[in-house]
């Protein structure tokens, strides 16, 4: 049966915020990696040993899920601080408790964030986790009706491939309505070929999630590295939400309303402003026709290939890779692929699609607290002007641990690169074309 999800990223300390402003508040950091759902009788002392494990093979992963069973069990609170000293987070799933039970848990164990339906108070642990200066988040599986401030619904994904359809496209409905960030919870017993594709498709949701499994395909693990690899492209995207009330994924008709030829694609979205995303919905599948929207030049994210817009391709689209596309004049930054996401990087690569004039906003801030709402973050703009071929980087604001000096390469795709060492005042450098 599926059922309906929601994220809610708010807490008593924002709710005034966000109702004077109208914006929706940042999600931690965290948040925006992957989630791993822990079987629901996964004792809680072994999370930290399976984390220790991740961090030790270079897995990347953010946030475990346990059940409240496994949360009451805890042997102490060591267990919690050793998942925090490897830069991880701990959800406890409430759902379906009654209020003595999930109240008794919510008091013994300190979790980072909750998992709560109709039977559970959210507003109770929001303000118990907005104490301090944490920027809190919950995900929440309240029925329909039951909005509140910075909630938002979703529904869980079916079983088989209809069901990973159903996840997509019920998914953007969610956008369409105007809601940032959601996540999907994907169903039991994904395998094979699923899994891979299915991982692949989280990489782009706002809040990715997965199961926990015993071993990963190596096409899905490359898809979850590459989440970790954009994380600055990805958190400046989340930004975008919170200051401009934009969505992360946006179906494509919603993205380009004069292309007549984008109502009705279903299978394709776009993830920001630079990211067309063309996952694979069926089994077997190995190439597959993808519409690019009319009015820019794009190019293949992995080989750098160049289309003309308006126009239907046929793409390889092997077990090992999801079809992305990026338009001239967009940017996509990343960096190398951490086990988690915290803070600004030491280096971005600005990866620069000429054609057009181009320039990105990279956001950073200390992912974890409040202090974001009293402008204590930052800004690392990046300027690719076409006529001259330059890169520009410049920086604005800081916040307590922010990066003083920084390198960026800026690579214009299928031309040629610079690096820039950034340490306080504007730069501009020329990328010197490949002859």
């Amino acid at each position: 049966m599926k059922r309906i999800i929601s994220i809610i990223a708010a807490a008593v300390l924002l709710a005034g915020c966000a109702a004077n402003s109208g914006k929706t508040p940042m999600p931690p950091a965290w948040a925006l990696g992957f989630w791993t759902i822990a079987d629901r009788n996964t004792d809680a002392d072994d999370v930290a040993e399976g984390v220790s494990a991740l961090r030790k093979a270079e897995r990347p992963a953010d946030a475990f899920v346990i059940g409240a069973g496994a949360a009451s069990g805890f042997s102490s609170s060591l267990s919690l601080e050793s998942i925090h000293k490897l830069d991880a987070r701990v959800a406890v799933d409430l759902r379906g408790k009654p209020e003595g039970y999930w109240k008794r848990v919510m008091k013994k164990f300190n979790a980072d964030t909750w998992i709560v339906d109709n039977s559970v108070d959210a507003e109770e642990l929001l303000a118990e986790a907005s104490k301090g200066n944490k920027r809190p988040f919950l995900l929440s599986a309240m029925d329909p009706g039951k909005e509140m401030l910075g909630v938002a619904r979703m529904i869980s994904a079916g079983k088989g491939w209809e069901g990973l359809r159903d996840a997509l496209k019920e998914g953007l409905d969610l956008s369409r309505k105007g809601v940032p960030f959601w996540a999907v919870e994907p169903a039991d017993s994904t395998v094979g070929e699923l899994l891979i594709r299915s991982l692949q498709l989280q990489t782009f949701f706002p809040i990715p999630m997965m199961k926990a499994v015993r071993s990963i395909p190596a096409p899905a693990a490359s898809a979850i590295a590459m989440r970790y690899t954009i994380m600055p492209y990805v958190y400046s995207v989340a930004y975008g939400a919170h200051k401009d009330g934009k969505t992360m994924a946006t179906p494509l008709d919603v993205a380009f309303p004069d292309d007549p030829k984008a109502a009705g694609i279903e299978d394709e979205f776009m993830f920001g402003d630079d990211a067309l995303v063309c996952p694979v919905l069926e089994a077997g599948v190995r190439e597959r026709e993808v519409y690019l929207p009319a009015g820019y030049v794009w190019y293949n994210y992995v080989n750098g290939e160049k289309f003309e817009g308006g126009t239907t391709v046929t793409v390889s689209a092997s077990l090992d890779d999801i079809p992305v596309f990026c338009p001239a004049g967009g940017m996509i930054l990343a960096t190398m692929a951490p086990s988690h996401y915290f803070g600004s990087p030491s280096q971005i690569h600005a990866i620069i699609y000429p054609g057009k004039d181009a320039e990105f906003d990279c956001y950073v801030d200390d992912g974890l607290s409040t202090s974001y709402l009293k402008n204590r973050s930052g800004h690392i703009n990046i300027k690719w002007n076409e006529l001259d071929s330059h890169v520009t980087v410049s920086r604005e604001g800081r916040y307590k641990g922010m990066q003083d000096k920084f390198q960026v390469i800026a690579v214009s795709t299928g031309k040629g690169s610079v690096v820039i060492d950034y340490s306080g005042e504007p730069v501009s450098k020329e990328i010197m074309y490949y002859k």
